[in-house]
Parts: C-alpha cells; sequence; structure tokens
C-alpha cells in the first residue's frame, strides 16, 4: 500500500468510514470494501484508489503497448470493468457487505488524461480526487490521529 493509499484510507475513516483494506478474491482485489452509519441505516462502498503523483499513463486495465494513451477512452471503460464488474469480485462483495447495493468509488490523484473522469463517471463510479477527500476529512472535526500525521507530512 502506498502513501496516497493510506492517506485516502485515514480520510475516510475521519469521515465516519469502516474500512476494510485489501479485500481480497483470487487474484482480484478491491482495494476498499467501507460502510458507513446514516441514521439507522448503513450505507455500503466499493473504493478503489489510483493516486499518482507524478503519472506516467492512464487508466487501463492492462498493457496496451503504447495504445493506451490514444484510445484513452476504451482504456478507461476497460479499466472500470476490471476494477469494478468482474463477477467473482461482484459475489465476494455481496456475500461480505451482505448486500448487492453498494455505491462505487474511485479516489485518484493527478492525472495524464482528466477526460477519463467523465468516461468513468458514466460507467456508474463515483470519481473523488484526493485533494478533496483530504479537505472534507480535515473539516470534519473527527480526525483520527493517523489522519492528522499524513495530513501534517502533506503540508510540509
Amino acid at each position: 500500500m502506498n502513501f496516497g493509499e493510506q492517506l485516502a484510507r485515514a480520510a475516510l475513516e475521519s469521515l465516519g468510514y469502516f474500512v476494510i483494506q485489501g479485500f481480497k478474491v483470487g487474484v482480484r482485489e478491491a482495494d476498499f470494501l467501507a460502510v458507513k452509519r446514516n441514521g439507522n441505516n448503513f450505507e455500503c462502498f466499493h473504493i478503489e484508489a489510483q493516486i499518482s503523483w507524478n503519472p506516467s499513463g492512464v487508466f487501463r486495465a492492462k498493457a496496451n503497448y503504447g495504445k493506451s494513451a490514444s484510445e484513452w477512452k476504451l482504456s478507461a471503460k476497460e479499466y472500470v470493468q476490471k476494477k469494478f464488474f468482474q463477477e467473482k469480485l461482484l459475489k465476494a462483495i455481496k456475500e461480505i457487505l451482505g448486500t448487492n447495493k453498494y455505491e462505487r468509488i474511485l479516489i485518484y490523484g493527478k492525472l495524464k488524461e482528466p477526460l477519463q473522469i467523465p468516461i468513468i463517471e458514466a460507467e456508474g463510479i463515483k470519481c473523488i480526487a484526493l485533494k478533496k477527500l483530504v479537505d472534507d476529512a480535515a473539516k470534519s472535526g473527527r480526525m483520527t490521529s493517523a489522519f492528522i500525521e499524513m495530513y501534517n507530512i502533506t503540508r510540509l
């Protein structure tokens, strides 16, 4: 797990999410499964984090040997299918969350091709910039000690 993912997890926890990290199903992995209480109900989430400080490529499901950059629209759709809609992963997430009704979220850092975000959102994925997530957590008034420590490091 890289620093960006650690920061994302700490921000999510500061915002009241209970987080399971690195949920594996065979060779597939959900970065985070999360649950948040909303009154008497619980909201469930499958969250992927693709956080880069200096991106070398676009969102993609597989190496396209130089074609990913020119075929960034297709690459974004393939990325969504790989990360969020693999059949075995869907089944396992339903089993652990107890429902197949959950929100899918992508947390991202700097992007090589920002125009991929609307393509990903059109596939039903909510996209949140890491900076916004961190800003929201900092304003929450419920910051965890892990978040405070990482937040202070990023502001140096």
